[in-house]
């Protein structure tokens, strides 16, 4: 094996110190020198790491305590919000039941039930989880499950109120729709001088049955719709003289008798307050007044329920 020789020289006076190492040991020493300035360099990087991961973890914490802090604001709205739909859904509750009330008052008046409203489809849940957090991230492993559990819970009472409302709005939408329908109040302004029912026929002298009411007023007062409707018969009919009928859905129908002039035509849309005739004495008649009678689902029915409207 090879050797190394290493002369050391002090003065002139002194003689050279010479050294033999062997070769082997000398490329030993370079190797493990080298190694350990890797060694040094790996673990001044992992130091610097770590001082920089340290820097890293102290912003995660102050973010963390800033996002919990964050999270309880949300805690605090999301509560308040869900008494929110409390008080909605409690308002609701009590419309629900006024409506009923009244659909109720107007079907015991007048036999016309309030169809019922459209059936909405509920929700799925499904649907309403999938909004509750994004796409791919499980509940369990969030730190604030609690947050998303209360907007899930939000969420689903945002969706049932919602179906409710929709369910109500359909509710009154039909109430409101019957009562444009039904014929309130008198159609022309005069006195009743003959009622509904049995009563000594004026031309007969027998008991006869009266299918409407005679209100009396002077020739050419205006005859007013008591309801929206559509007119189904404008013409001369036998002992009514100018006869109209106008059809106001949910099967109620008004008729108008002894018309001194008849201003609608068939199939011509009617609404509430608008004149459609002027009173007269044609026909069959002893003087001058509007016949009138209201029909519901083919039956004939006492005008002097709608007169008032109470219901």
């Amino acid at each position: 094996m090879g050797h190394v020789s290493i002369i050391i020289s002090g003065d002139r006076s002194q003689p050279k110190t010479e050294f033999h190492i062997r070769k082997i040991w000398l490329n030993l020493f370079y190797v493990l020198a080298c190694i350990g300035a890797l060694l040094l360099g790996i673990g001044l990087a992992d130091y610097i790491q770590l001082l920089k991961l340290q820097d890293h973890y102290s912003v995660a914490i102050t973010e963390n305590q800033q996002l919990k802090g964050e999270a309880q604001i949300l805690m605090t709205n999301l509560e308040d919000l869900k008494k929110g739909l409390f008080r909605v859904e409690e308002f609701a509750g009590k419309l629900d039941s006024l409506v009923q009330s009244q659909n109720s008052a107007v079907k015991s008046e007048t036999g016309i039930e309030t169809p019922r409203p459209e059936k909405h489809a509920a929700p799925s849940k499904s649907a309403s989880a999938a909004r509750s957090w994004p796409l791919g991230i499980s509940i369990d492993s969030l730190i604030f499950r609690p947050l998303i559990e209360n907007i899930q819970s939000a969420h689903s009472k945002s969706d049932l109120l919602i179906l409710d409302l929709q369910t109500l709005l359909s509710k009154i939408q039909a109430h409101t729709s019957l009562l444009a329908a039904l014929p309130v109040g008198k159609p022309v302004e005069g006195w009743v001088a003959s009622v509904f029912g049995y009563r000594i026929s004026p031309f007969t002298g027998m008991n006869s049955s009266h299918q409407g009411i005679d209100i009396a007023a002077p020739i050419g007062t205006p005859v007013i719709a008591p309801a929206d409707g559509v007119v189904i018969y404008s013409g001369v009919k036998d002992g009514f003289g100018n006869f109209l009928m106008i059809a106001h859905g949910y099967g109620v129908v008004t008729r108008y008798g002894h018309n001194s002039a008849l201003l609608v035509k068939v199939g011509q849309k009617i609404t509430k307050g608008e004149q459609i005739a002027a009173v007269g004495d044609t026909g069959r008649s002893t003087g001058p007044h509007l016949h009138y009678e209201i029909w519901v689902n083919g039956r004939v029915v006492n005008p002097n329920r709608y007169l008032l409207g109470n219901f």
